[in-house]
């Protein structure tokens, strides 16, 4: 997380209720957009739950009241000379001026965010889906305000039980999976989706892998075979017909192994550094040639996690950088087993920007065996943006329980916003929670 302190220009303290009394308001744009309004809303009802009394929420247009909270793109807010384009979507900024309050934010949830960034300032809490604090107080002045924070991830998911409950990854800033139902059309191990052995092999085994001299249905594609391009072309247009919204379609090899072994396939792979990502990039970036207007995500993962020489992934093409081989207990930077991996993130950095890294933060043996890995997360964390990256997936249990989910959940979620927070502070404010 970037935050910008600015001088201390309004440096008044800003009282919003006095035993439980308010002349203050919430006040939208007279055309809010559906995130300011629920900005709006939510800032209402926690400040009601706290402090026993119910603020109005007022269109811009219709106030001439003297102690405004303002909520997104203000014609007031003008006042303040805000930078939206620096917040992106999901930056924030809260200022104070005179009696007023002012809560920005990016064209994404940005407004939002800077609400529950708000509450927390208040002490609000959301320790899990089931754990929420509200104190009780009805006596709340704040500090004069002039902070800015825009998140250095541009994505941000964590796979796990509290997270895939949509309140609470708005709570902590996350994107929620139904986000990536909306803007992916495709996600990750499509090769089956896009060519069915079920419905192609038997009569055209040529189009799969070719494995120790012999074709399988159950590995990979054949991605020297012009027809397989053709197939995977035209099944996309009629994907993306029915799906023109999403914009990242992937097209990835299975969840499992046998790169094919063909000669097409091994003339392409020793053409592009001799590893079997040099096929792979090579048939991608034809297909995103074919739809300039989407992002065609493929994985660098097992196999293919080594990057190519010679050829560069398209501009319209994004990596999905996986870790699942490394030690999860220790950090990668320091890990002498990991320097495989740290040597490819950087040969990957050097061939494009659009990466996104699918990092592992539980052991998938036994969910609650013990698994005392919190203190790498933050080293993660800090290497993978030392790297260039600004996409992360941070894959845990998903909706099963496992040991220390919500702790390990709440953590990461905070580590994605600021990969600099002090660790040890947050885990003792969710215990004493």
């Amino acid at each position: 997380m970037q935050v910008l302190f600015g001088d201390d220009i309004y440096p008044k303290e800003l009282t919003i209720f006095n035993n439980g009394q308010s002349n203050h308001v919430i006040v939208l744009p007279a055309s809010a957009t559906e995130i300011e309004q629920k900005a709006a809303l939510k800032l209402q009802y926690y400040l009601r739950e706290m402090s026993g009394t119910e603020l109005k929420i007022v269109p811009e247009n219709k106030t001439g009241y003297a102690h405004n909270i303002y909520i997104g793109k203000c014609n007031n807010t003008k006042k303040l000379n805000i930078d939206f384009l620096a917040l992106g979507k999901d930056g924030f900024s809260l200022n104070t001026l005179g009696n007023d309050l002012f809560i920005s934010g990016g064209n994404g949830k940005g407004v939002l965010f800077g609400v529950y960034g708000f509450l927390e300032r208040l002490g609000c809490r959301r320790y899990s889906t089931d754990i929420e604090v509200i104190p009780k107080n009805n006596h709340i002045k704040i500090p004069g305000l002039n902070i800015t924070e825009i998140p250095v991830f541009e994505y941000r998911e964590t796979l796990m039980p509290d997270a895939s409950n949509s309140d609470y990854a708005e709570w902590h800033k996350l994107h929620h999976r139904s986000e990536r139902g909306n803007d992916w059309g495709m996600w990750v191990h499509t090769f089956d989706d896009l060519i069915p052995p079920e419905r192609y092999f038997d009569t055209h085994p040529e189009y799969f892998s070719l494995n120790n001299g012999v074709r399988s249905a159950k590995t990979q594609l054949c991605l020297s075979n012009p027809n397989v391009l053709d197939l995977v072309i035209l099944q996309l247009k009629e994907l993306i017909a029915e799906n023109p919204r999403a914009t990242y379609w992937s097209v990835s090899q299975n969840d499992t192994y046998g790169p094919c072994e063909c000669l097409g396939c091994k003339k392409v792979d020793n053409q592009y550094g001799g590893v079997p990502s040099g096929s792979l990039i090579h048939f991608v970036n034809q297909i995103a040639e074919r739809f300039p207007t989407k992002i065609i995500s493929t994985l660098a993962y097992q196999y293919s996690r080594r990057a190519p020489a010679g050829i560069k992934p398209a501009d319209n093409v994004n990596i999905v950088l996986c870790t699942i081989e490394l030690n999860r207990s220790r950090p990668i930077k320091t890990d002498p087993g990991s320097l495989s991996f740290v040597k490819d993130i950087s040969d990957w950095k050097k061939l494009t920007n659009n990466i996104l890294i699918w990092d592992y933060i539980v052991q998938f043996r036994n969910y609650l065996d013990p698994f005392p890995n919190l203190h790498v997360l933050q080293p993660n964390i800090q290497f993978f943006l030392d790297s260039g990256v600004n996409m992360m997936f941070e894959q845990g249990s998903n909706r099963s329980l496992s040991e220390f989910h919500e702790l390990r959940c709440y953590i990461m979620t905070k580590l994605l916003w600021n990969p600099d927070m002090d660790v040890d502070a947050v885990m003792n404010d969710f215990l004493n929670g």
